[in-house]
């Protein structure tokens, strides 16, 4: 087995890859160990795009990443997002960076943002004849546009893919954003959206930081670094820099968003204090003044849901009742 070859040191040539290889409608990859494939013509499918799509074309809109994640993507010169941009006491998302000029977050960052997720703004596909003059270019459209005059507003048109658009709004997500990955471009609408691409469980960058983690527990540290950057290096990032523990932690974060890793990697690092916090996305604000004829846009960090649990008992699963009637030796975890 081997790492995909992802075009790098070309960016663009890797989050056009990274996105292209969770489209693979088999598992012939030298880096795929296990998956499981679909074939659609005979009922076995994936829908993906039903279940993670927008409401705009007319999808579900059910799994979202959060702003916590969106902004844990770094930069393209491997620095964090947070020494860039900062949200300040009012939740606008602001630049204090010394090195990028743009008030839009979602400039310049590293190639996997741009293949795992869909932010305001980004290229998705052709719109259905009756909004497609409307958006023409097949944008995911998560912001609303204000015009206001003599400090008055005048009006207020809501984007596609809000939960107040035009289209199935109770289906838009609540954080403003959408999981890209495993969805498939060129699959459109409901009454076609029976994806067979493969669904990947277990790929060989995995048993590299799998490697790389084991190596910090043993303090072998210079084969954990070499291990850590091999998966930087192919999406085009540069050599991690701070400490083995971080590095490990935000590439199997961001290599594996949306493939069932991070669910078990919280628990086994036990970090969910830290983790499960109030989740948290983005309102995006557009704003046309006809009196001086200028355009401002916003971002704005907001609440969509209260939640975090101290409780121990989540760093285990409980046993089936089932098992512990075949087995009463067995002793079921803590707490359940």
């Amino acid at each position: 087995y081997s790492l995909a070859d992802f075009g790098a040191p070309s960016k663009q040539a890797v989050s056009e890859n990274f996105f292209n290889f969770f489209k693979g409608k088999d598992l012939s990859s030298s880096e795929v160990i296990w998956g499981k494939m679909f074939l659609k013509d005979v009922g076995a499918r994936n829908q993906m795009n039903l279940i993670n799509g927008t409401n705009g074309f007319v999808m579900y809109g059910c799994n979202a990443p959060t702003a916590s994640l969106a902004d844990a993507f770094q930069m393209e010169d491997g620095s964090e997002f947070s020494s860039h941009y900062q949200v300040d006491g009012g939740g606008f998302y602001r630049n204090i960076s010394s090195k990028y000029s743009s008030a839009n977050m979602y400039y310049n960052r590293e190639p996997r943002f741009y293949a795992e997720i869909l932010y305001d703004s980004a290229i998705w596909q052709p719109r259905y004849a009756d909004l497609a003059g409307r958006d023409p270019l097949g944008i995911y459209d998560r912001r609303t546009r204000i015009t206001i005059s003599g400090g008055a507003e005048q009006s207020k048109i809501y984007g596609i893919d809000t939960r107040q658009g035009p289209v199935d709004g109770d289906d838009g997500t609540y954080t403003g954003y959408t999981f890209k990955k495993y969805m498939d471009d060129k699959v459109y609408g409901t009454e076609t959206n029976n994806n067979d691409n493969a669904w990947l469980e277990f790929r060989y960058a995995e048993v590299l930081l799998n490697y790389a983690e084991a190596c910090i527990a043993l303090g072998e540290n210079t084969t954990a670094t070499t291990y850590i950057n091999m998966v930087r290096n192919r999406s085009a990032l540069p050599d991690f820099t701070g400490t083995l523990t971080k590095a490990l932690r935000y590439e199997r974060r961001i290599e594996f968003v949306y493939e069932d890793v991070r669910f078990y990697d919280i628990r086994r690092w036990k970090i969910l204090n830290e983790t499960l916090t109030d989740a948290k996305g983005v309102d995006i604000i557009e704003t046309k003044n006809l009196d001086n004829n200028t355009v401002t846009t916003t971002w704005r960090q907001i609440q969509v849901q209260t939640r975090g649990s101290s409780d121990k008992k989540l760093y285990w699963v409980p046993i089936p009742i089932d098992e512990l009637n075949r087995a009463p030796q067995l002793v079921q975890n803590p707490g359940y």
